[in-house]
């Protein structure tokens, strides 16, 4: 008989202790929901590519001529001369944008080691084209096709730049 009520005493000790544990996760999670907590605050600020290509500096912006603009520099990290042939960014919102290569043409030579700047932007003419927003952390998914030497097979690099979307004037 002692037995039992031991092991009803730990049982609802446990239960106890299992209602208070699911209370505060449903807390957690309506804090969450509605705004109070935002776990990308949290999130530190990156840019990944890899170890082809090296990230140096990035910049998610908007301006106030409406462009929405990803700006990020990076380094050849291959070994080799690539042949760059296209770069593409995917805005938040599925809106896809050419790069242009730090005034250079496409297709270009980049030699190892050398830094190359990128910039995707696309013009706001329409509510949240770009789908960035001011002082919130968005990420931008970049991706570009190159040739190893001046006639090699195509490749694709991805990456991405998650970061504060900052406003210039």
């Amino acid at each position: 008989m002692k037995r039992r009520r031991k092991s009803q005493a730990a049982l609802e000790f446990l239960t106890t202790y299992g209602w208070a544990f699911i209370v505060i996760l449903a807390t957690i999670g309506a804090m969450t929901y509605f705004g109070v907590i935002d776990p990308k605050k949290f999130i530190p600020d990156r840019c990944m590519f890899g170890t082809d290509f090296e990230c140096k500096d990035y910049q998610l912006s908007i301006q106030a001529n409406g462009y929405h603009r990803a700006d990020f520099i990076l380094v050849n990290s291959l070994g080799e001369t690539i042949a760059v042939t296209g770069a593409t960014c995917t805005f938040p919102n599925g809106a896809t944008a050419p790069a242009t290569l730090a005034n250079l043409s496409l297709p270009t030579g980049w030699h190892s080691g050398t830094t190359q700047a990128l910039t995707c932007f696309v013009w706001n003419n329409l509510p949240n084209q770009g789908g960035l927003i001011k002082k919130e952390k968005q990420k931008v998914k970049v991706s570009f096709t190159y040739a190893l030497g001046s006639q090699g097979f195509p490749h694709l690099a991805e990456g991405e730049i998650f970061s504060t979307v900052q406003e210039i004037p």
